[in-house]
């Protein structure tokens, strides 16, 4: 019996099962196993409020709710939305890191990423594409200053 693992014992049946413990979790459809009989669906994991359920592994992002952290790429979002510009976020989300003062100098903003901001918002005229069309202005007069203030602050 392996110490990554846990031993259940279902009493419905006094079957002895084993399950994989990997990184701190078992898997829910390891619980499928457990069955009274062999028409039985298995047992399944309930947790209404998703209070102590992972839905996935990310090496991308990092949630904490009862501790108040949410983080992308390892930079806190709170750290992102208020010292960097649009378009150092933008870089941060198509190359995985933020850019350094040359690489935010010389990157070229894709023209994919540019917006024909007059048609969007005779097309949609609601608030979404008003908020996207002053994000696209508020971009292009953002300064290239927020990288080593979000150095400083996460020094």
């Amino acid at each position: 019996m392996s110490q990554d693992s846990l031993t259940v014992t279902d009493n419905r049946t006094n079957h002895v099962y084993t399950l994989p413990i990997e990184k701190g979790t078992i898997r829910a459809m390891d619980l499928r196993q457990i069955k009274t009989n062999a028409e039985d669906f298995g047992l399944m994991a309930y947790d209404p409020a998703f209070m102590n359920t992972a839905s996935c592994q990310s090496k991308i992002t990092f949630i904490d709710g009862e501790r108040g952290i949410l983080e992308y790429r390892g930079y806190p979002i709170e750290v992102l939305a208020e010292h960097c510009s649009f378009l150092e976020v933008a870089y941060l989300l198509l190359f995985g890191d933020l850019p350094n003062e040359t690489e935010l100098k010389n990157w070229v903003y894709p023209d994919s990423l540019r917006l024909p901001i007059a048609s969007l918002c005779k097309a949609d005229p609601g608030p979404r594409s008003w908020t996207v069309a002053f994000a696209s202005l508020a971009a292009k007069s953002q300064g290239h200053g927020a990288q080593r203030r979000l150095q400083s602050l996460l020094a």
